[in-house]
């Protein structure tokens, strides 16, 4: 698969953003995260967006496998040196909500919903005993402004109000994942997007958590 990066005039030093969505899963023809990266790397209003905010997007499905879209994950990053991450993943219903934290545990069972080429175990990160006094126990903080996200995700009516948080299986794997080997460098975190969202919500969404990633970003090197 094939990276995309906007093609446009910007500051020396740009905001370097990788979107990643995932391909469809579980015998579905689309998956609405893989259609999220899309919008992001041909969007005109989006691209305009990128250039006032000094920023470039690259994007990349990654498959719906646990090994394979960590490594995934890994060489992208040396390749596009982000300075922002954003992973997005489907869930059920219509809106996005940006996930507050990954937890410290994956199910590795394809009957549960990954694609084929894995086996079923339970693992963790990082050992409980090294994660004790982290907080939130053991589970990891995005990187991502995600109070600020939400906020105006839910103002603009595009916020949705189902799932149960990030869950146990590749969603939940990649954000972990990320967190331990890139999380304290790299800002980034996960997004869910209701497989229902509209196209127009989706858009909006977008530029949401676009729009606050990249100016959390200014704030942090202030």
């Amino acid at each position: 698969m094939s990276s995309i990066e906007t093609q446009q005039k910007l500051p020396e030093h740009p905001i370097r953003i990788l979107a990643t969505g995932f391909e469809p899963f579980r015998g579905s023809e689309s998956n609405v995260s893989e259609l999220a990266t899309h919008i992001l790397g041909n969007d005109p209003e989006l691209a305009e967006m990128l250039q006032g905010l000094g920023a470039t997007v690259a994007t990349e499905v990654l498959p719906v496998r646990f090994a394979d879209s960590k490594s995934q994950m890994d060489k992208l990053i040396a390749t596009h040196e982000p300075n922002i991450v954003l992973m997005f993943g489907q869930a059920p219903g219509s809106g996005l909500r940006a996930e507050p934290r990954a937890r410290n545990v994956q199910y590795t069972d394809f009957i549960l919903g990954t694609n084929k080429g894995d086996s079923s175990k339970r693992e963790r990160f990082v050992p409980l005993k090294a994660v004790k006094n982290r907080p939130f126990g053991a589970q990891f903080e995005s990187g991502l402004p995600y109070e600020s996200i939400n906020k105006e995700l839910t103002a603009n009516g595009n916020r949705t109000k189902k799932g149960q948080g990030i869950g146990t299986f590749v969603c939940n794997a990649l954000a972990a994942h990320y967190a331990t080997v890139f999380g304290e460098r790299i800002a980034g975190g996960f997004i869910h997007i209701g497989a229902e969202t509209p196209e127009e919500s989706l858009r909006s969404g977008l530029k949401t958590i676009v729009k606050k990633s990249v100016e959390a970003q200014g704030k942090a090197k202030e």
